[in-house]
This record gives C-alpha cells, sequence and structure tokens, in this order.
C-alpha cells in the first residue's frame, strides 16, 4: 500500500503530460478556427434558412459524390460559395451546396469534422442529401444540379441527369451528357478537385479567397495528393500551381496536414458494416450494380483479426445493398506500402471478367498471383490482390467499371448472399 502510494502521485503526473501532448496534437493554429470566414459563413447561414420544401424560387444543388470524402465537402462548399458569388444574382437562383451523405454519417468521417472545424465552418450550416428533398424540388421544376468530385450520377440519382448544368471534377471523364450552354464545364485528371476550384477562384474571384478558405482548399489539396509525395504520383502541375499560390494567402499547413491525416486513418469503434459505409461508391454498368469500399488506416490481415466474419460481412453488405459485386480496397496508412483489394460476388464469370480486368490494369504486384479461392461459407467466390501503392480507387475503378460493362448478369429477384 505505501508503494502504491509513493508511485501514484508519479503516475497522474504522467497521464496529465500525456493528455496536454495529446491536446497539443489537435490544436489549431491561431488565426483560422475561431470566427471562420464571415462572408463564407454568412453565405451558409443563409443556404440553411431556404425553407426547400416550399420554396417558388429555383435552386441549383452544388452537389458532391456519394462517398463525401473531404475533397467532396469542400469542394461542394466552395464551388458553391464561388458559383453564388459569381452567378447567382444574374441566373435569380440559389446554389446549395450539398453534402452527398446523411447528416448521421458525417460521425464516420473524423477527419472532414476537424477540418470543417479547423476552417471555422460549423457543420449545422450545411445541407445534407437527407435534409434537401431533390426529388420534390425536381417535379416542381426548381433544380438544377452542378457535380463537383464526380462526373457521373450516383445510382440512385441519375435520373437527375437532365438537370445538370455544370461539372467540376478530377476523375476519369464518364459523362453521358452533351455539353451545352453548360454554366461551368472543368474535368481534368489532377490530383484535387478543390485545385480545379481553387484556380477558378483566382482567374476570377481572387477577392473571395480569405486566408480561413484557401487554408481550407490547401488542406484538402494536400490530402489528395498525399503531401505531394512522389512516390505515390497523385498529382500534377495542375495541383502544384494551386497549392503554391494558396500559400501566397495562407500559412504553411504541414502540422494541419499531419493530424487531418491521423484522423483520415482513425478507424477506432467503427463497425465493419460502419467501414464499408465510410467511403463507399456504389456504380452501375449494364445490368449489374457494384460497390466499392475504400478504407485507409488497415490493412486486410487487421481487418480480418478485427472481424473474423469479414468475408461473409462483405456479402451481407452487398445483400442489403442489393450488389452482385463488392469490392473492398484497403491501405493501412503507410503510402509505402501496397494497397489490397478484395472482391467478393456470388457470380463466378462477374468476379473472374474483373478479375482480369484487375490484373491487365498493371496495379498488381508482379510476384502476387491472385487466386480464386471459397474463404467462408457465405461466400461463392472471392478474390484477392496485392497492389501497387499507387493504385488509388480512382485508377482502380475505370477498369472494374469497363470489365463490368462487358458482361450481362441475367439477374434472380434478389442476389442471395445467405
Amino acid at each position: 500500500m505505501d508503494y502504491i502510494k509513493s508511485v501514484l502521485p508519479l503516475l497522474l503526473f504522467g497521464l496529465c503530460i500525456t493528455l496536454i501532448e495529446a491536446s497539443d496534437r489537435f490544436r489549431l493554429p491561431r488565426g483560422h478556427l475561431q470566427t471562420g470566414d464571415p462572408q463564407l459563413n454568412s453565405y451558409l447561414k443563409s443556404i440553411k434558412a431556404l425553407p426547400f420544401s416550399s420554396l417558388d424560387t429555383p435552386i441549383c444543388a452544388v452537389l458532391g459524390n456519394e462517398a463525401a470524402d473531404i475533397d467532396s465537402i469542400a469542394s461542394a462548399v466552395s464551388l458553391g460559395y464561388f458559383l453564388q458569388e459569381n452567378h447567382g444574382r444574374n441566373m435569380t437562383c440559389s446554389f446549395v451546396p450539398v453534402i452527398n451523405i446523411p447528416r448521421n454519417d458525417l460521425v464516420l468521417r473524423r477527419d472532414a469534422e476537424f477540418l470543417l472545424s479547423f476552417a471555422g465552418i460549423d457543420p449545422v450550416d450545411l445541407t445534407f442529401v437527407d435534409e434537401i428533398n431533390l426529388d420534390d424540388l425536381a417535379i416542381r421544376n426548381l433544380l438544377k444540379l452542378v457535380l463537383v468530385d464526380h462526373n457521373v450520377l450516383a445510382f440512385k440519382q441519375q435520373h437527375f441527369a437532365p438537370l445538370v448544368i455544370g461539372v467540376v471534377d478530377h476523375h476519369h471523364n464518364e459523362m453521358r451528357v452533351e455539353l451545352i450552354d453548360f454554366l461551368v464545364h472543368r474535368v481534368e485528371p489532377v490530383g484535387s478537385a478543390c485545385s480545379l476550384i481553387a484556380l477558378e477562384y483566382l482567374a476570377r474571384s481572387p477577392q473571395l479567397l480569405s486566408p480561413n478558405l484557401a487554408a481550407f482548399l490547401d488542406v484538402v489539396i494536400q490530402m489528395d495528393t498525399r503531401n505531394f509525395s512522389t512516390g505515390e504520383r497523385k498529382f500534377t502541375l495542375v495541383d502544384v500551381s494551386a497549392h503554391e499560390s494558396l500559400l501566397e494567402i495562407t500559412d504553411s499547413l504541414g502540422q494541419i496536414y499531419s493530424v487531418v491525416d491521423e484522423l483520415r486513418n482513425d478507424n477506432s469503434g467503427f463497425s465493419t458494416d460502419e467501414l464499408f459505409r465510410k467511403d463507399l461508391k456504389i456504380r452501375i454498368a449494364g445490368t449489374v450494380r457494384y460497390g466499392i469500399s475504400s478504407i485507409t488506416g488497415l490493412s486486410m490481415q487487421q481487418l480480418y483479426d478485427r472481424d473474423a466474419s469479414l468475408f461473409a460481412r462483405m456479402g451481407q453488405f452487398a445483400l442489403v445493398n442489393e450488389l452482385e459485386l463488392h469490392c473492398v480496397l484497403v491501405s493501412n496508412g503507410n503510402h509505402d506500402r501496397a494497397r489490397e483489394l478484395v472482391c467478393v460476388s456470388k457470380d463466378d464469370h462477374l468476379l473472374s471478367t474483373v478479375s482480369n480486368a484487375v490484373v491487365r490494369s498493371g496495379f498488381v504486384r508482379a510476384e502476387t498471383a491472385p487466386a480464386v479461392q471459397s474463404r467462408d461459407e457465405a461466400i461463392d467466390w472471392n478474390v484477392s490482390f496485392e497492389l501497387e501503392s499507387v493504385s488509388s480507387r480512382k485508377r482502380i475503378a475505370p477498369f472494374i467499371q469497363q470489365a463490368v460493362s462487358s458482361i450481362v448478369v441475367f439477374k434472380e429477384p434478389k442476389c442471395n448472399w445467405t
């Protein structure tokens, strides 16, 4: 007992030091967080106050992609603000940034929550897709869309295609609409959509780029380009130009990048299903509906150690989301190491076709032979690959899309994964 009494003060002191260091790691630089950008925040508050269900004037939803990562969120907010200031009055409509997930799913994106706080943006002032009835607005002829950080509408939103009047995106161009009278159109294979938006600001409305907004955009650009890592080659000269120009307006943000990157890889407390949903894109090709979940901060072995029923969970997730194919792309957060891709399907022909396409992509490590094998009673087939570190979803997805488009699946009323 005397020994415990003697060491207890030391233990408490050590705990205090640990808590102080932890708080310092996540403390924000002065000048960015407290008030944010007053003009941007005023715009967001005014948009949030609109009575969407009873409007009689048109809106233009600036719609981010369905994964709603920080690039998508920042792109929707910043592009909406830009378009409102440059076109809102002439078009007599309100440009509404729409975060393309339910509000409750924001908690799965700790990096986005932190970055919004860093920029002085209150999530309460943001509009999420479950808070605005886009179908109702479309029926009343009050809806137009600008797509940002994607150029193909999500599966459940494809009926809005005739209403698209603009696109700003950095993914492979898969647009199937005529580019006539587009309000804005910029689709370039660069590292970050925020790079394209930043250059639009710099060219047409530099006065709107406050230090806070410039910092907001620049951190996202650094995240999307992995801080301009030459190993991953996820940036272009366009990204470099945007980054250098923004640094003339705001401070160096290396500390913030490190914190956001750590939070991006923080999966503590999330269930397996939440990890699948956290960064999910669902696509349709021909008659096939499939999904790709991207998970950072965990290797496939670590995922399996967390949940021994991993492959059954993938199958159940596919069933719930009516997917014929579910792919999970993981990266353990160490950007110098290979990534891993696992795909599951009840259709061995579909899986074989996708497997061959991934091999042809050139991203599979030469020493790794893909093996189709049964791994769980709940799954008929799965295929696993070890990929090069540059193998992001943005680079792999076009090969999977092309492969899936080439086959026809004769579906039963429901995919039975049980």
